[in-house]
C-alpha cells in the first residue's frame, strides 16, 4: 500500500507540474523571431501570413546594394540599415493586418511593400464557399 501512495503522489506532483502558469512576469519570454530580407526593391517575404498575435521581432537583413529600411504601419520601424548590415524591429501585433514597407525615398512606390496578416487570415481566396468555419490546418505563415 505505501508503494500505490507514492506513485500516486509522484503522478499527482507531474500533473501539477505540467499544469504551471507561464507567466514570470516578463511577458512570457522572448518574442517570436522573423527573418525578413530587403534588397533592391523588394522585401522577403512579401505578405506573410503569422498564426496568433503577439510580440515579434523582426530580423531585417539588408541584401540589396542601397540603404533600406523596414517600417509596419501604427507600430513603429528600424532606421536605416547599410547594406550588408541587419537591424531588428520589435512590435507587438494583435489580430488584424498590417502595411509593411520600407519608407525610404521611393523604394515603396518601387515595390518594397507587403502586409502582415495577423490571427484570423485567409487559408485561399475562396471566401463565400458555404463551408463555414474556415481552413482546418490554420494560416501558413510564422
Amino acid at each position: 500500500m505505501p508503494l500505490r501512495l507514492v506513485l500516486l503522489g509522484l503522478l499527482a506532483a507531474l500533473a501539477l507540474a505540467g499544469c504551471g502558469g507561464d507567466d514570470d512576469g516578463d511577458g512570457g519570454g522572448e518574442p517570436e523571431a522573423i527573418a525578413v530580407t530587403e534588397v533592391d526593391f523588394e522585401i522577403t517575404p512579401k505578405d506573410p501570413a503569422i498564426t496568433e498575435p503577439g510580440e515579434f521581432t523582426f530580423q531585417v537583413e539588408n541584401g540589396g546594394e542601397t540603404e533600406h529600411a523596414l517600417e509596419v504601419e501604427g507600430k513603429g520601424g528600424t532606421d536605416p540599415t547599410p547594406p550588408g548590415e541587419t537591424a531588428e524591429l520589435k512590435v507587438e501585433l494583435d489580430e488584424g493586418t498590417y502595411t509593411w514597407f520600407c519608407p525610404l525615398a521611393d523604394h515603396r512606390q518601387r515595390g518594397m511593400e507587403g502586409v502582415v496578416e495577423v490571427g484570423s487570415v485567409s487559408a485561399s481566396p475562396e471566401e463565400d464557399s458555404g463551408e463555414g468555419g474556415g481552413a482546418s490546418g490554420g494560416a501558413s505563415g510564422y
